[in-house]
């Protein structure tokens, strides 16, 4: 009956405009049915920024994307739900945060962003990004697999 479920891990990055708010994010998650696998507060370095995000090197706003995330401390969440990636990404919204509140005014970004560059929130675009950054953020020890066994993830589904 439940041989096609796939709980799957993602990342979530509070960055430094909305770590304040980081109870209000951590509820909304748990409220989308997301479960918190892991969690660290880092202030990146803007060489460790840089190499996080060095997909958008050739990006004219490059530069300052790294000073705004690394302005203060991040919040990285490793999450955990089925569908995880698809789900986090429709509740965190568009990049853009003028866009996100015309057309998702209860999303993440809507709610907790500043404008394009302070967005509040980074999530993982897709399954490939996220194993990448999930290696990037959290040593392989610290996440346990697999995730659930089949009984386990039953238990959780009913």
């Amino acid at each position: 009956m439940f041989n096609n479920i796939f709980v799957e891990k993602t990342v979530l990055i509070i960055k430094p405009e909305a770590v304040a708010k980081e109870s209000e994010i951590s509820n909304a998650l748990l409220k989308f049915g997301f479960n918190i696998i892991n969690r660290r507060k880092v202030h990146l370095t803007p060489e460790v920024a840089s190499d996080f995000y060095r997909e958008f090197i050739e990006e004219t706003l490059f530069f300052n994307l790294i000073e705004a995330i690394t302005c203060g401390p991040c919040v990285i969440y490793c999450l955990a739900r089925k569908s995880a990636v698809h789900f986090l990404k429709q509740l965190v919204g568009p990049a853009d945060v003028v866009m996100a509140k015309r057309t998702n005014p209860d999303c993440l970004r809507a709610i907790y962003g500043l404008d394009r560059l302070r967005n509040g929130l980074h999530a993982s675009s897709n399954r490939e990004s996220s194993d990448r950054e999930l290696r990037f953020f959290f040593s392989s020890n610290l996440i346990i697999e697999p995730l659930m066994n089949k009984l386990e993830t039953e238990d959780y589904l009913e």
